[in-house]
């Protein structure tokens, strides 16, 4: 099975939202802010 990293760290290799951003010509907050709107909300 193959592993997908979007943000963060792996196997020694990192990504941060300044990456992606640079990447898709845009500020890392629009990354941060569209990624959150993804990820679903779990209450504990």
């Amino acid at each position: 099975d193959d592993e997908v990293g979007w943000l963060g760290e792996q196997q020694g290799a990192a990504i941060s939202a300044e990456d992606a951003a640079a990447r898709l010509k845009t500020i890392n907050y629009e990354v941060a802010s569209r990624l959150m709107a993804r990820l679903p909300r779990v209450a504990i």
